[in-house]
């Protein structure tokens, strides 16, 4: 590691204890439980140390990265966990068909592979189409199976999934993607609190749902994911560097659900540090 771009990060992050830049109770060692990262060259221009020169500044100092399908991306991305111990939780993408899933996955736990993506855009409704096996593992060994829905599967199709696998941690990207005028869908998607292994993403607020949603209505939802949920399964991130842009800056991302009335001390602590460090580090 650069001793110097420590240094550097270290008086950041001393300076955003200091400062109340995002809430009246600075977020302190605060993990961001969804961002993405590339390698220099590659897809995007957006590494490790890009995202935690914004984040740090705010009381973000450790990052669950969730691997692309971009060729090399879950190498580079453990590359980053080894140059910085105890920064980087990860969530990768696996084929189920991969030969000896089992010892794949149990070899990956040791690495610090503590989830598997699925999405919904791949496999439609039928969450456990040549899963079942994955989702079984995973109760074995203690990871989580994180779900990316997309308008193609309903709400109930993951009901139905949780259900059946209640002994596998689960954890929802994106409060479900849920469409908060659609009432049906925000009750089946709050209906899924009653699973205790039911964790939610609160994040994906800006962009094009923004857009066909607006700020109030998605915070409405996630108020009621509080509600129904309870903090402690409830985890920030900030998709970045998808919704990180010079209109919707990282600390805005944070701010966003830092600051809701409806928090105490004790709720902040579990949506931006506890619920994340819990399933992922």
């Amino acid at each position: 590691m650069d001793r110097r771009y420590f240094s550097k990060l270290s008086l950041l992050s001393l300076a955003s204890m200091t400062s109340c830049s995002t809430t009246d109770e600075q977020i302190v060692n605060g993990i961001d439980s969804h961002c993405h990262i590339w390698e220099p060259g590659t897809t995007k221009d957006y590494q490790f140390e890009t995202i935690q020169k914004v984040a740090v500044p705010v009381g973000i100092q450790r990052f669950i990265v969730v691997v692309t399908s971009d060729k090399g991306n879950e190498n580079y991305v453990l590359k980053m966990k080894d140059k910085y111990p105890g920064k980087i939780g990860i969530i990768t993408l696996l084929d189920p068909a991969t030969p000896k899933l089992e010892r794949r996955m149990i070899s990956n736990r040791k690495k610090g592979i503590l989830g598997y993506r699925l999405n919904s855009k791949d496999i439609g409704e039928n969450w456990l189409k040549n899963t079942a096996h994955m989702w079984d593992i995973a109760a074995d060994i203690d990871v989580s199976i994180c779900l990316l829905r997309k308008p193609n599967a309903s709400i109930n199709s993951i009901k139905k999934v949780i259900h059946k696998h209640q002994k596998t941690k689960v954890v929802i990207d994106h409060l479900g993607l849920v469409n908060p005028d659609d009432k049906k869908e925000v009750n089946a998607f709050l209906s899924l609190a009653s699973y205790e292994n039911c964790h939610i993403k609160v994040s994906r607020f800006f962009g094009n749902r923004e857009e066909k949603s607006g700020t109030e209505k998605l915070n409405k939802l996630y108020e009621k994911a509080y509600r129904e949920f309870g903090s402690e399964r409830l985890m920030w991130g900030s998709n970045a560097p998808v919704e990180v842009s010079k209109q919707h800056n990282y600390s805005r991302t944070v701010d966003l659900v830092a600051k809701a009335s409806f928090l105490n001390s004790e709720d902040r602590k579990n949506i931006f540090v506890n619920t994340a460090k819990k399933l992922f580090f």
